[in-house]
């Protein structure tokens, strides 16, 4: 694949970065104004990578995609039968090359992987788990905007190896596309695993409401801060 487009927001004096990936028929622009909203301690950069396939059509004409549908069915069916063995070993068609594309754009930022804060939105908040999950080093944080699960027997034995980590996710209770119940499930065995999250649950649909958006700036000052102080 070639290099990733993206929009970013920078900051001379700052050291940290925070880099949010979008969902499935988005594009970069759609997680772009969060940089507007947040009210953080230190100064941070901001990056929001775009995703190299173009859908267009009844998407719109630059609605983006990671890697093809077909997640949200085969969680819903899981949800509804309580069989949740078709998702335990399920890798997306894409997957692998959406996670090696956003990689080489991760270590190409000026910033450290270390000192950068990663987070995603639905296909992204994926996405960025699975990231998070397959690197031996560790981000300055993670978020988890209305994600789900995927292949559930390689996260959970990949989460074993950060036990203690802290993250923060967020779900809606009456999301149509990706159920909660999948989220308390995902929740479940990260903690189980021993990293440290507490769902954040909200009444609403699949979306970023403002209630999480307050909580999440709370979770990022507190990495920033976390940072600061043990540097």
């Amino acid at each position: 694949m070639n290099q990733l487009e993206f929009l970013s927001k920078t900051v001379t004096s700052a050291k940290k970065g925070i880099v949010l990936i979008h969902g499935f028929g988005a594009n970069a622009e759609d997680l772009y104004p969060l940089s507007d909203y947040f009210r953080l301690s230190d100064p941070v950069n901001w990056f929001f990578p775009q995703a190299p396939i173009l859908l267009g059509g009844m998407y719109g004409t630059d609605a983006r995609a990671w890697f093809p549908l077909g997640v949200g069915d085969r969680i819903r069916d899981a949800v509804h039968t309580d069989d949740w063995s078709e998702i335990l070993d399920y890798t997306p068609d894409g997957l692998l090359d959406a996670r090696k594309v956003l990689n080489d754009f991760l270590d190409s930022l000026d910033i450290p992987y270390e000192d950068i804060v990663l987070g995603g939105f639905s296909q992204g908040a994926m996405l960025a788990l699975d990231i998070f999950l397959s690197r031996k080093d560790k981000p300055l944080g993670l978020v988890l905007y209305s994600g789900t699960i995927l292949h559930e027997n390689y996260w959970k034995e990949a989460a074993l190896e950060k036990s203690g980590y802290r993250f923060y996710q967020s779900h809606g209770t009456m999301d149509p596309l990706l159920p909660f119940r999948a989220a308390e499930r995902l929740n479940g065995f990260l903690n189980e695993s021993g990293m440290m999250g507490d769902l954040e649950v909200f009444t609403g649909g699949h979306e970023i409401p403002m209630s999480v958006l307050k909580s999440s700036n709370l979770y990022l000052d507190s990495c920033l801060k976390e940072n600061s102080e043990s540097s």
